[in-house]
């Protein structure tokens, strides 16, 4: 869902003969991600992010870029990408990065809000529901579902990140070095300032171990929002495990009347269920790995809605995501804007 820009386009240049090879691996990471990319002639292209548009211009001693957005955590956010996709390649390459208006060092990056924690209880036996407090939550209300989940260490003042003159998220690093993940806003409210999400309790990591002990009035980040809007569409086909249960949830129950269409909701066994009603129209089926249940068979079986005004959204374990894209694209034929595939954890 793009928003029409609105804040001061931000541009920027980086100096460097490997320009066109910069170029191509933003091009095929956008591709990857099945991001809209329109290549405006050779050597220019325009990324449609869904909270602003990127457009690069490569030649053979620089690449020059240019960001619209409607806001600056927005414009920021989409600095951020641009400088994590040059990172990514060569970091050294930074070095030869100047924006049009380098940020100052500032305290906290625009898309970051401190809150603390209002209440957290078990929700059925593998999930937490946590409800926090923060200001100004707008954004997190209608441009993303997902949000940056920020954890202070326990038995620390909360360390927040900040920004350097490149424009780059300065994190904490040492003792006082946060825990940091992406989690689905299942509610927000903007005029009381809360907001709820549901964590699978999968008995691992630093997030469980914090939202076990967590308590009302402990600091927390939030930091987004990001991660695409709600898929809107008359036929909606929703295909997920635990950990998008809680967006598949949110999605069903904001989702227009007369919509029809199938949920696909899998865990490992019943007990990793959680609650999720269906409206009227839309078929909720729950698979059991334990049973032998996958996804990718319930999905193929399915018929997915007339052209045109159908939605697939699917998210699992990453390396489930790639062949489930390439089927819906390649063998289906549903056109980019009517799939969603995300890899929401990767299994190590």
């Amino acid at each position: 869902m793009l928003t029409t820009p609105t804040h001061p386009d931000v541009t920027g240049r980086l100096d460097t003969a490997r320009a066109g090879a910069l170029l191509d691996h933003v091009v095929a990471t956008a591709r990857e991600y099945d991001q809209p990319v329109h290549a405006e002639s050779p050597g220019r292209v325009e990324l449609d992010t869904g909270i602003g548009r990127i457009r690069l211009r490569a030649n053979d001693r620089a690449l020059h870029i240019r960001i619209s957005a409607a806001t600056e955590a927005n414009a920021f956010m989409l600095r951020e990408s641009v400088v994590a996709r040059i990172e990514g390649v060569d970091a050294a390459l930074l070095g030869g990065l100047a924006w049009s208006d380098a940020l100052p060092e500032r305290d906290l990056p625009p898309n970051f809000r401190a809150g603390r924690v209002v209440g957290v209880a078990p929700l059925g036996p593998a999930f937490w529901r946590l409800e926090v407090e923060a200001p100004d939550l707008a954004a997190f209300a209608r441009e993303g579902i997902h949000l940056r989940l920020v954890l202070p260490p326990r038995g620390r003042p909360p360390a927040w990140p900040g920004v350097d003159a490149s424009g780059r998220v300065r994190w904490p690093d040492g003792p006082d070095a946060p825990h940091v993940a992406v989690y689905t806003i299942r509610r927000v409210d903007p005029e009381t300032g809360r907001m709820t999400l549901d964590a699978y309790r999968h008995g691992r990591g630093p997030t469980c171990a914090w939202l076990a002990n967590a308590r009302p009035g402990d600091a927390v980040g939030l930091m987004g929002p990001g991660g695409g809007w709600m898929p809107d569409a008359r036929h909606l086909t929703l295909a997920g495990d635990e950990t998008a249960l809680p967006a598949i949830a949110r999605i069903l129950e904001d989702a227009a009347p007369g919509t029809t269409g199938t949920a696909l909701l899998e865990t490992a066994d019943r007990a990793g269920e959680l609650p999720v009603a269906a409206p009227p129209g839309i078929a909720l089926h729950r698979l059991s790995r334990a049973a032998g249940e996958r996804l990718e068979d319930a999905l193929d079986a399915l018929p997915l809605g007339p052209e045109g005004a159908r939605h697939v959204w699917f998210a699992a374990e990453k390396r489930r995501a790639g062949p489930v894209r390439r089927r819906l694209r390649e063998e289906r034929g549903l056109a980019r804007g009517e799939v969603t595939v995300a890899g929401y954890w990767v299994d190590r």
